[in-house]
């Protein structure tokens, strides 16, 4: 029963083991990636069966075309939107314009979040498993959104009064614009 118990444990102390040797070398391939790639900015999507292709350019203004499938891709797919700025591992061809077969893709910077309106918290009311924010743009535009924990998961972040955000989402035109949110941004 002892030598049982002691096996027991000799493998989920292995098992644990594996578990950080992988994300340290997630860590260390993402860093390697935005070393390594060149900086592209997409440029134009075109809409596939199980995916799209993205036409992507360098900051020399070279073209790079990249099938993004989910099939193809699984756990690393990633949708990506005209102005995103990315860094891509994978095989390169040698073509003009040049090919990439995606491993990964890391977003450097979205373009959407750009054009985000910037918003302050003006009320938070406490609901059961989130909140309801009331927030105003800066020409005084009034906004309402529902943060909920289970919605969110990992995304989710308390907020309170004065918080500048932006938000991700769904903006429903009316009075006042409601906010589907997918991911908020808190603001310095």
């Amino acid at each position: 029963m002892k030598n049982l118990f002691i096996l027991i444990l000799v493998v989920a102390i292995t098992a644990c083991n594996s578990v950080k040797d992988k994300k340290d070398n997630n860590n260390s391939e993402i860093k390697n990636m935005l070393s390594d790639y060149a900086t592209l900015t997409v440029i134009d999507i075109y809409k596939g069966k199980d995916g799209y292709t993205a036409t992507l350019k360098d900051v020399a203004g070279s073209l790079y075309f990249c099938t993004i499938s989910i099939p193809n891709l699984e756990e690393n797919y990633v949708r990506l939107y005209v102005g995103d700025k990315v860094k891509i591992t994978g095989k390169y061809t040698e073509n003009k314009p040049v090919q990439i077969f995606a491993k990964k893709i890391k977003v450097i910077e979205r373009a959407t979040f750009k054009k985000l309106p910037e918003l302050t918290v003006t009320k938070v009311i406490g609901e059961k498993d989130g909140e309801t924010i009331h927030l105003r743009d800066k020409d005084n535009k009034a906004y309402n959104m529902i943060v909920s924990i289970p919605n969110l998961g990992d995304n989710y972040i308390s907020l309170k009064v004065g918080d500048r955000i932006k938000v991700e989402g769904d903006y429903i035109d009316s009075f006042p614009t409601q906010i589907l949110t997918k991911k908020i941004y808190k603001l310095k």
